[in-house]
């Protein structure tokens, strides 16, 4: 399992997506074109990088608050934000 860290800025919560910074992108890369991701319980299908972004959803996102600092758990081929 790889983890990482990841604070939530307003833009994400706004917007509903999860940015990747090009530092941790190498996190992403052995993950397949379409994958899953489970957030606070809920599982998220169909998940894909996009050049930057990961579209979430509104209402995933605003779970969060902005400044709040989440971890992202790799296992699998599914990503597990706590």
């Amino acid at each position: 399992m790889e983890r990482i860290k990841h604070k939530i800025t307003y833009s994400e919560t706004r917007y509903g997506v999860l940015s990747v910074s090009p530092k941790v992108r190498y996190f992403y890369e052995d993950l397949p074109e379409r994958f899953e991701m489970e957030v606070k319980g809920e599982v998220l299908h169909s998940r894909y990088l996009g050049t930057k972004k990961i579209w979430m959803g509104y209402i995933i996102m605003r779970q969060f608050n902005e400044g709040e600092i989440i971890t992202l758990t790799k296992k699998d081929s599914r990503v597990i934000i706590t």
